[in-house]
């Protein structure tokens, strides 16, 4: 079986793809402080944190070096966890779909 490896400038790539058509980029909250941090970044460290199995503070320190400023535990768990969990089932398969479509295979 052949694998493919996408990269974390990659994956956050396809993460803001997603988000983009799905027509997230637009939105403007009425209420409340905007998050400093891009849901596509969160996105992303959550798929770093699935694939190597990283807790939330060994994520944050893998990513630090290829990110720069990322956010910190508490802001990082906290929207993990606001995170709609079908919005992030979407994302899988959406993520899926394009590295299946890179191999040249068109489902499992």
């Amino acid at each position: 079986m052949r694998r493919t490896r996408i990269g974390l400038k990659g994956t956050y790539e396809l993460a803001k793809s997603f988000l983009e058509s799905k027509g997230f980029g637009e939105r403007k909250r009425s209420r409340g402080r905007p998050p400093t941090y891009d849901t596509a970044l969160i996105l992303t460290l959550m798929v770093i944190q699935n694939l190597y199995a990283f807790s939330f503070r060994e994520t944050l320190e893998f990513s630090r070096d290829v990110f720069g400023e990322i956010p910190a535990l508490s802001t990082f768990y906290y929207r993990v966890k606001t995170m709609p969990t079908k919005f992030i089932s979407e994302f899988t398969a959406f993520v899926g779909a394009k590295l299946n479509k890179r191999n040249g295979k068109d489902s499992f």
